[in-house]
């Protein structure tokens, strides 16, 4: 089967955790199919809108799973990303950016904390908020 344009770009926002039906099978099965186009399309730039920025990255909306949010930052990591290009507050931020944000995750993961309603967890230049 063959995607449109716009199927993909709503692919990628519901699957890089963008969206309210954010990592739906169909979503799943789009970016799988078109994994390659991504591939090429990334390049060496991420335009990370609601997922990779300075300040409160919030995961605390009933649309919003903080696993599939974890799930999403570490799919970004597989590119080779040279640029952050975030959807919010400050433009220029540092790529090392990814890992942390992950780094983040991880640890409320590991302490059982990755769950909605379990409040706002400050790290050096971003805050988790679940």
């Amino acid at each position: 089967m063959e995607y449109s344009k716009e199927d993909l770009m709503e692919a990628k926002k519901q699957i890089l955790g963008v969206g309210e039906n954010m990592g739906t099978e169909e979503s799943k099965k789009i970016w799988e199919e078109n994994a390659q186009f991504w591939d090429n399309a990334m390049g060496d730039e991420s335009y990370s809108g609601d997922l990779i920025y300075k300040g409160s990255l919030d995961a605390f909306y009933p649309t919003t799973d903080p696993h599939l949010f974890y799930q999403s930052i570490r799919r970004i990591r597989k590119y080779n990303i040279k640029k952050v290009l975030p959807g919010h507050h400050q433009l220029d931020i540092p790529v090392s950016l990814i890992a942390d944000i992950e780094a983040g995750f991880a640890q409320l993961e590991r302490a059982g904390k990755l769950k909605q309603g379990n409040g706002l967890f400050k790290f050096q230049d971003f805050q988790i908020h679940i």
